[in-house]
């Protein structure tokens, strides 16, 4: 469908009284269709185009206006839209853009009136409008060379989340204090003017929804050559939540003739654990007396990195390059780390970037990596290190942790591999992978689909460490297989292994237990969690595996299985402790032996289980 050059269409009077975005646009591009914009539309109080799937695609040549009046607030209208793109669609501005706030009442802040909020409408505490977004994994928004977009009066000209993409090679200009001529009304008391992205953004990446996803993983990249102009106040790029902005054109930070002091205009900012990266080819040009080249609200996991350039023009502060305050450290790729390095601030190791340690880091701050860090034979790493999604940290060396209490080594769906010594204990989350050939001397705390695989040594601490200090935790659905050349060792008082939930214990190799905490070596909470032993389990005066805490187990949970091959060698202990697996903890609990279960000492008992146990042996 194309609506052809010299064609003309206006619409001043549709409104649609539905918060929800999925079916209040004019125009729906579904199913791989695609639409084309050769003339020139104008709209009000409604957004305009919708695509949605994969292969579905909306071109814009022309002209586009959206405005929002006072109307748009009665009818609880949320954020208007030129283009939008979920579901892996794509939607492109070659031609002009342009949205205005015709009213300023027409804005409310939905949080507080509505008690709702939307991932598509970006600011749920600023509704007003967003001319071009995208939602959704593979969805996209291109503004290319030939396109400008205009956003008059509060709201964001590019804005991406969940997993989508924004790309601006064009011309990108705000204004959030323009106000219409006509306009007599006043901004709701309620609408949020508290920080830089409540006012006017360039390019956005991420949402304030109410559920805290903030709409991960997207990013918004102002490319070489591209332009984003902010007048009087707001930012150049924001990014909310674990997602990202990037800049390798141009921001300036200008003022005109509705200049506001007590404003505040940013060229990049982050918030709840963002990053922004003003990139080697990235200029910030700061002309107004509130511009700031970055801002950040203070979350321990925002990260703002400045490889480019911070210009100040006559009208730019004293203070306005804040990059040396606020800007994370980083190590460049291909830097190779000797002697000691102390990190006195917050320190990134970014994706596509690799390092090497040969020395010793150390230092209080955090080393965060996303791309690869790599710690080589005799180096030693002391500092608190993240690994996030894309991150990967090779091991040859001694990484110093801490314990189950104080944990500093944390993968959160990165990847660890350690074929030195891990001197702690490790916690991950998500889909980390951690492959462990080496040492972990402290155990760990494992959740979310995380996947530990030991072909070396994994222990629960020395002797003499505190209760609970060095355990073992697995958590949701995550898995420990402990390959046939592993070790595990459970023989510190206090610090048992715990299975929770949907994880699992897959032992292929040799365990050795010989304490016993809250009832056994190995013990499962709740009627959660699976152990299978397809190697040999060594107990000594001990439980070897035990129920406890009360719970159902499910069809899938509260199993016990001594499969066909494995061995469970036990010698009895005293009291409980002379019982090798008990079962009596839970309800609905299985051991099942398939394999060899060898009994030493007086009064040794096998298994034990109450009237809701199934206790089989094949064996």
């Amino acid at each position: 469908m194309e609506l052809a050059d010299g064609a003309t269409f206006t619409l001043d009077n549709a409104l649609i009284n539905r918060y929800w975005n999925d079916d209040d646009r004019l125009i729906n591009v579904l199913s791989g269709s695609a639409f084309t914009n050769s003339g020139e539309i104008t709209v009000s109080d409604s957004s305009l185009i919708y695509a949605l799937g994969a292969g579905s695609s909306a071109i814009n040549n022309k002209t586009i206006e959206v405005n929002r009046t006072s109307a748009a607030h009665t009818a609880n209208v949320g954020s208007v839209s030129a283009m939008f793109a979920e579901g892996g669609s794509v939607v492109t501005n070659n031609g002009r853009i342009i949205g205005k706030i015709l009213n300023q009442d027409g804005i409310f802040n939905s949080n507080n009136e509505r008690r709702i909020s939307n991932p598509g409408w970006i600011n749920n505490g600023v509704i007003s409008q967003n001319m071009m977004e995208a939602f959704g994994a593979g969805s996209r928004g291109i503004n290319n060379a030939t396109g400008e977009i205009e956003v008059y009066g509060r709201g964001s000209a590019m804005a991406a989340a969940d997993n989508a993409n924004m790309d601006n090679y064009g011309k990108i200009t705000t204004d959030a204090m323009w106000k219409s001529a006509d306009d007599t009304t006043e901004l709701p008391a309620n609408v949020l003017s508290s920080t830089v992205r409540d006012f006017a953004v360039g390019m956005d990446a991420g949402a304030d929804n109410s559920g805290n996803s903030y709409g991960r993983n997207a990013t918004a990249t102002n490319h070489q050559g591209a332009t984003i102009t902010i007048n009087n106040a707001g930012a150049g790029m924001v990014a909310y939540g674990n997602n990202q902005v990037i800049n390798q054109g141009t921001i300036n930070l200008e003022k005109n003739e509705n200049y506001d002091a007590s404003k505040p205009l940013v060229g990049m900012a982050v918030y709840k654990g963002g990053t922004a990266i003003n990139d080697t080819t990235g200029v910030i040009n700061i002309n107004a007396e509130n511009g700031q080249a970055f801002y950040s609200d203070g979350n321990a996991g925002n990260r703002i990195v400045n490889r480019g350039q911070i210009t100040l023009g006559e009208h730019a502060s004293t203070g306005a390059d804040n990059s040396a305050e606020i800007a994370s450290a980083e190590f460049a790729d291909g830097s190779i780390l000797t002697g000691t390095t102390t990190l006195s601030k917050n320190t990134s190791v970014m994706p596509g970037s690799t390092v090497s340690n040969t020395g010793t880091v150390d230092g209080t701050s955090t080393l965060t990596v996303d791309g690869t860090y790599n710690n080589q034979t005799g180096a030693v790493t002391s500092v608190p290190l993240t690994v996030n999604a894309s991150g990967v940290v090779n091991n040859n060396g001694t990484l110093n942790s801490g314990n189950y209490k104080s944990q500093t080594l944390n993968v959160t769906s990165g990847t660890l591999n350690n074929t030195g010594t891990i001197n702690g204990s490790v916690r991950t989350t998500g889909s980390a992978k951690v492959n462990n050939s080496g040492t972990i001397t402290q155990g760990f705390d494992i959740s979310g689909t995380t996947s530990l695989v030991n072909s070396g040594t994994v222990a629960s601490g020395p002797t003499g460490s505190g209760g609970d200090t060095t355990l073992m935790y697995l958590r949701d659905s995550s898995v420990l297989t402990n390959d046939t050349a592993g070790t595990v060792m459970l023989n510190t008082a206090k610090n048992s292994m715990y299975l929770a939930s949907k994880s699992t214990f897959v032992n292929k190799g040799s365990v050795e237990m010989s304490q016993a905490s809250n009832g056994g070596a190995i013990n499962l909470n709740s009627g959660g969690g699976v152990v299978i032993n397809q190697g040999t389990m060594t107990g000594n005066g001990a439980t070897m595996v035990n129920v406890r805490s009360g719970g159902t187990a499910s069809a899938t949970t509260g199993w016990i299985w001594n499969q066909t091959g494995g061995v469970m060698d036990f010698t009895a202990g005293t009291g409980n402790n002379a019982v090798a697996i008990n079962t009596t903890g839970s309800s609905g609990i299985k051991s099942l032996n398939d394999g060899t279960i060898n009994l030493h000492g007086n009064g040794a008992i096998g298994m034990k289980g109450s009237n809701t146990s199934q206790l089989v042996n094949n064996g």
